[in-house]
């Protein structure tokens, strides 16, 4: 039977599909409603137009939709039923039939979408696309017309989303190198969604979907597309190019203001973080960047319900079964290249956006509140943490009764407690060396800043927000000075803003400002250092992702900028652009700032954090906000502190040092990849001097002025001559260490020599070599 005609009504198809009318025809192929004989069910028929059958590669796409929906496990990707060819070889394929609208339709008719409506359909898209990219497949083609809204199917949902058209999907195993990453021969896709390496047949890998969310987001956010010539008809293709890969890519929220809409706060930093036009600084997958905008479109939680001091009833989650997030196996990326090569795929990104948490979005979120720790934990139980509760004390009982591991697997190992054989014998440490540098060089998420023996201060790498201070938003592979800016005595960075603190007890900051970060009573970004309103006798800084805070002098600590998550500790989720108290809290010895969490270390030695606690970075048992600080459970003798995005690590006065919260790659160095609540021990590590945290590693100076490190690898960020994460601390071919500062996936360190060394992922040029090729070995930064 032949099909390149079109189909009459009552034609039957493949002796089953019976032809009830013609609903559609695209550039592809034909859509006809038919009755599905055997079942009496309606089904869509896809016949592609024979004028098609000429050209391969059209009928490779064609036909590709049915080989995805095969490979991907999601009820939100379009059911394909059937497939196959005429008998003049027009392929065809049968497909559930969907009764609703996509998305272009319902901008056209309802306009922006409210952020409630807007996080259903990413949390069901997000199904779709972290199915497909665990089956190794991008879509290249998220777009508003691929996103279907069907009649809810079930109770609960106010419709179902499905994911329309794989046509033009990849394999990310389709190449002439097996494990490399997937380089295309075509450019294929929406001009106005498509990623940059997409345009330009580059690499393309799930981060390639993520650009496409980020864009998604903003048109049901504000109705219009984030691209000025998008909201031309029929712009030149000129222009869409230029814009695409020339101009600068402004906030979020400063377009929303051009098309007269808003956006929630925290939305301006989750965009940048999908259309960095560097695929490496993007969220690796969709997994990760859902995981970042659900926090932020449902914004600031009211704080009764998160209280850690009058609320007994707050959910707990014992400290070795707390988090359920446990990788089982490599992501079905490309590994990634060394010193030399291109820049590798997108590494498990830190920061997120200001308000963005990582937790995996489709995992068990932490429960409500429980009446007691025994009815958490039988909740956790029903859940399936008997399984890994089961699993833990099984492999405990396996150590305790075999002298050897040779019996398990490697997966197995990795979860086993340390034997106590394993961890070297604590070394005192001396007064003298327990007090923590004052940092001279600081490395951000894609940056680097350090100050100069003249009091001035150096920047390099992402400029995007102004950042580096030298007045532009060019990025700078090597060293710039920052404008204005003298008599320094300590500079740190964030995630997109920098502070440095002066002699006189002053601060400046410059950089991205979209929640008052930098603390002068504005939420405009500054390419150039504006000094901090109402800080005087600061003694120390800390940056977060959009927060800052500051030591003062009679031992109280500020902080201003994002509050979202409570990271400001005041009780409120109210964000503010100038510093305010903690209030409660006297005795600070230091303070340090995660991406969405605080901590403070008091003259007793114990240390308070609140802020987000998704993966128990705050440390006190409990995975929940905190908007008030809190204990850190069993910990005392600390001597100093070092936060990272879902992480907090304590050096004891004994220089051994505990860390807590997120730990999928090692990044807590317990030998485990167990996320905890409470803090472990480093093991392996004696005498550390200071440590610093990066987005998925950790790096310690030791006594003998030889670093450490441990975690995510990925960008040879560990310095050990390897791709390979580690999840206990391995030596870093850096000696003579005066300080050491962890990037999302670069290190820095000072040395004696007054040198700065850097190495890891180099996209931005954040290494400071002049070049933006990834180094896994250190680099002598010049000009400092």
């Amino acid at each position: 039977m032949s099909l390149a005609l079109p189909l009459a009504p009552g034609t039957v198809v493949a002796t089953d599909y019976r032809v009830e009318e013609q609903i559609a025809r695209g550039g592809m192929g034909t859509l006809y409603r038919v009755t599905q004989l055997s079942t009496g069910a309606d089904r869509v028929l896809k016949v592609m137009h024979a004028r098609l059958l000429r050209d391969p590669r059209g009928r490779e796409r064609f036909l590709q939709e049915a080989r995805a929906s095969a490979r991907i496990d999601s009820d939100h990707v379009v059911q394909v039923l059937a497939a196959g060819f005429d008998d003049e070889g027009v392929p065809w394929i049968v497909m559930e039939h969907l009764r609703g609208e996509d998305l272009s339709h319902t901008l056209k008719r309802r306009g922006a979408l409210p952020p409630a409506e807007v996080l259903e359909v990413f949390r069901q898209l997000g199904h779709a696309l972290s199915a497909a990219h665990r089956a190794g497949l991008v879509h290249r083609d998220l777009k508003p017309d691929n996103v279907f809204l069907c009649v809810a199917r079930r109770e609960g949902v106010p419709f179902t989303v499905k994911l329309l058209d794989f046509g033009i999907a990849k394999a990310l195993d389709e190449s002439s190198e097996q494990g490399a990453p997937m380089r295309q021969t075509s450019a294929v896709g929406t001009p106005l969604w498509m990623a940059p390496e997409q345009a330009q047949r580059g690499e393309v890998t799930p981060s390639a979907d993520v650009w496409s969310m980020g864009l998604l987001a903003f048109k049901l956010l504000t109705g219009r597309s984030y691209w000025r010539s998008g909201n031309i008809p029929e712009a030149p293709v000129e222009r869409v190019l230029r814009e695409l890969f020339a101009e600068p890519i402004d906030p979020a929220s400063e377009r929303a203001r051009e098309l007269g809409a808003s956006l929630p706060a925290g939305f301006d930093a989750w965009f940048a973080r999908c259309v960095a036009r560097d695929p490496p600084l993007r969220f690796r997958d969709a997994t990760e960047a859902l995981g970042g905008l659900i926090p932020v479109l449902l914004g600031p939680q009211p704080t009764a319900a998160f209280s850690t001091v009058d609320n007994p009833r707050r959910s707990a989650v014992p400290p070795t079964v707390a988090m359920p997030l446990v990788v089982t196996g490599a992501p079905p990326w490309p590994s990634p290249s060394m010193q030399g090569s291109a820049p590798p795929p997108p590494y498990p990104p830190m920061y997120s956006s200001q308000g963005t948490p990582y937790p995996p979005p489709f995992a068990p979120e932490p429960p409500p509140p429980r009446p007691s720790l025994l009815g958490a934990a039988v909740v956790g139980l029903l859940l399936g943490g008997a399984i890994l509760v089961g699993g833990w004390f099984a492999l405990s009982h396996y150590r305790d009764e075999h002298p050897s591991d040779a019996g398990l697997t490697a997966d197995a190992r990795a979860f086993l407690p340390p034997r106590a054989a394993d961890v070297p014998p604590v070394r005192r440490v001396s007064a003298m060396e327990l007090s923590p540098p004052v940092p001279t060089v600081s490395a951000g998420f894609a940056h680097t800043c350090a100050r100069a023996s003249n009091g001035t201060v150096r920047c390099w790498g992402w400029n995007q927000f102004g950042q580096l201070g030298d007045g532009t938003l060019t990025h700078r592979s090597t060293p710039v000075t920052v404008v204005g800016l003298d008599r320094v005595v300590e500079v740190v960075v964030g995630h997109a803003h920098s502070c440095a603190r002066r002699d006189d007890g002053t601060v400046r900051c410059w950089g991205l400002n979209s929640s008052g970060q930098l603390g002068n009573n504005t939420r405009r970004n500054s390419g150039v250092p504006v000094a901090v309103s109402g800080i005087t006798g600061a003694l120390q800084l800390a940056l977060g992702e959009g927060h800052t805070c500051a030591r003062l002098g009679d031992a109280t600590a500020r902080c201003w900028g994002d509050n979202t998550h409570g990271q400001l500790g005041d009780g409120t989720a109210t964000s503010r652009p100038f510093a305010g108290a903690v209030p409660a809290l006297a005795g600070v010895e230091e303070v340090e700032a995660g991406n969405l969490h605080t901590c403070a270390r008091l003259a007793d030695t114990t240390v308070r954090c609140w802020g987000a606690s998704n993966f128990g970075q705050v440390g006190d048992g409990y995975a929940e906000t905190h908007y008030r600080p809190a204990a850190v459970a069993g910990l005392r003798g600390a001597a100093a502190l070092a936060l990272g995005p879902y992480r907090s690590c304590a050096r004891l006065d004994d220089g051994s040092v505990r860390c807590w919260g997120r730990n999928d790659t090692g990044q807590l160095g317990d030998g485990t990849r167990l996320s905890r609540t409470t803090p472990v021990a480093v093991i392996g590590l004696a005498g550390a001097l200071d440590l610093s945290l990066g987005a998925f590693h950790g790096c310690a100076r030791l006594v003998d002025h030889t670093l450490r490190c441990w975690g995510s690898n990925a960008f040879g960020q560990l310095a050990d001559g390897t791709a390979v994460d580690r999840p206990a601390p391995t030596p870093a071919s850096v000696t003579g260490a005066v300080s050491v500062t962890a990037g999302e996936v670069h290190t820095c360190a000072r040395t004696e020599d007054r040198a700065v060394r850097c190495w890891g992922g180099n996209g931005f040029g954040q290494i400071g070599d002049g070049a933006t090729v990834n180094h896994g070995v250190p680099f002598v930064v010049p000009g400092l």
